[in-house]
C-alpha cells in the first residue's frame, strides 16, 4: 500500500484589490473540497462558502479569495479538519508589481514666494505607495499621505524667489518616478494709498 506524505501546492494570483490562493494537495485522498477550514491566524479563518471555495472537486482544488492588502500580512496558512492532521503551507510572494502612483491631470499647484512653512498638495491615485519625494537630490518631508492625496513640506530655499515651474519626483518601489510640478508665485505688489 502506498503511503502519501501530504503536502500542499499553492499558487497566488495577485490582484490590485483581491487576490486568490489556489491550493491543491499532493495526496488525492486528502479531499480538500470536503470540510477543510483555512486558518491565517487565531482570529482569521475561512470555511467553505465564507471566502474559501472548491474550484474543482475532481482535483480537490480549493480557492481562497481575499483582499490583497489583508493577504500581505501573512506568510503561512494552515488547513484543518476534524479527525485529520493539519496541513500547512507557505503563501507565495506576490508576483504583481506595486501599483504605480498617478497624479490627476490639470492640477494647478502654487505657493507664494517667501511662504515659510509652505506645503504643496497633489491629488491622484495610489499616492500612498510613494516612498520618497525629491526636489533635485534633496528629500522633502511628507506631511500626509493617502491613496488619493499627498502633502509635502517645502524648505524655505524653494520659495525664496518666484519660479514658473518647480519639478518634484515622487518615487515608489518598482515604478518609474512620477513628476509633480508647481509654481512659486511672486509676492503681490503693495497697493497704493
Amino acid at each position: 500500500m502506498t503511503y502519501y506524505d501530504t503536502t500542499l501546492k499553492v499558487a497566488r494570483l495577485s490582484g490590485e484589490v483581491v487576490s486568490r490562493l489556489v491550493i491543491t494537495a499532493t495526496n488525492p485522498a486528502a479531499s480538500l473540497c470536503d470540510g477543510w477550514k483555512l486558518i491565517l491566524d487565531p482570529q482569521t479563518s475561512f470555511s467553505n462558502g465564507s471566502g474559501l471555495s472548491c474550484m474543482d472537486k475532481g482535483t480537490n482544488t480549493l480557492a481562497l479569495d481575499i483582499k490583497s492588502d489583508d493577504l500581505k500580512k501573512y506568510n503561512r496558512f494552515v488547513l484543518t479538519k476534524d479527525g485529520r492532521a493539519p496541513l500547512g503551507a507557505e503563501i507565495p510572494k506576490s508576483d504583481a508589481p506595486s501599483p504605480a502612483p498617478e497624479l490627476d491631470n490639470g492640477q494647478k499647484v502654487a505657493v507664494q514666494q517667501n511662504d515659510l512653512g509652505a506645503i504643496v498638495t497633489f491629488t491622484g491615485k495610489h499616492l500612498d505607495k510613494v516612498t520618497k519625494a525629491l526636489l533635485d537630490k534633496a528629500e522633502l518631508q511628507v506631511v500626509q499621505k493617502a491613496a488619493g492625496k499627498i502633502v509635502l513640506s517645502l524648505p524655505k530655499e524653494v520659495t525664496d524667489k518666484p519660479r514658473t515651474t518647480v519639478v518634484l519626483q515622487l518615487l515608489s518601489d518598482g515604478n518609474d518616478p512620477v513628476l509633480a510640478t508647481f509654481t512659486v508665485t511672486p509676492i503681490p505688489a503693495p497697493k497704493g494709498k
